[in-house]
């Protein structure tokens, strides 16, 4: 429900008790980004993961179509 600023000769209405233009400031604060818990150590990628390299080489692989036409 709207109200009028309970700040002197303000007649601001507002859901709070008071307007924008009167509220107190608000505290600066800092949060850190991320998740709350130290980092673990970053383990080597295991063989599966890992790049191809010169002597071995993917496959390439086609085009494939689901046969999902869009046109009537």
């Amino acid at each position: 429900m709207l109200r009028v600023c309970a700040h002197r000769d303000c007649s601001t209405l507002t859901l709070g008790m008071l307007c924008v233009v009167h509220e107190p400031p608000v505290e600066v604060r800092r949060w850190p980004r991320g998740r709350p818990y130290a980092r673990r150590e970053r383990r080597p990628a295991d063989a599966a993961t890992q790049i191809a390299t010169a002597e071995h080489q993917p496959t390439p692989a086609g085009a494939v179509s689901f046969g999902g036409d869009t046109a009537s």
